[in-house]
């Protein structure tokens, strides 16, 4: 079932972010199972991430190859499983 997948980054800088998603682009697109990618500040100065996926299982796969090791220690996303996708 398709996912929904939440992270807010506590104090993680946008040139940090940049930096972490100019290496990932072509990885997240080739991805299997991967969907969207949306990011920005919050008004608190946190970072943070909302994509979609096809599965939790193909989102675990990559985070935890090539995202989690880019994060501070302790930082849980959250996944929500999805009824309905329309993307254009």
């Amino acid at each position: 079932m398709a996912i929904l997948m939440t992270n807010v980054v506590a104090g993680m800088p946008a040139t940090v972010y940049d930096q972490t998603i100019a290496g990932l682009s072509e990885l997240l697109r080739a991805a299997d199972g991967f969907r969207g990618h949306f990011a920005g500040s919050t008004p608190d100065g946190n970072w943070s991430v909302i994509e979609i996926w096809d599965s939790a299982e193909q989102w675990a796969t990559f985070f935890d190859a090539y995202v989690r090791p880019h994060l501070p220690p302790g930082n849980d996303p959250q996944i929500r499983e999805l009824h309905h996708i329309l993307l254009t």
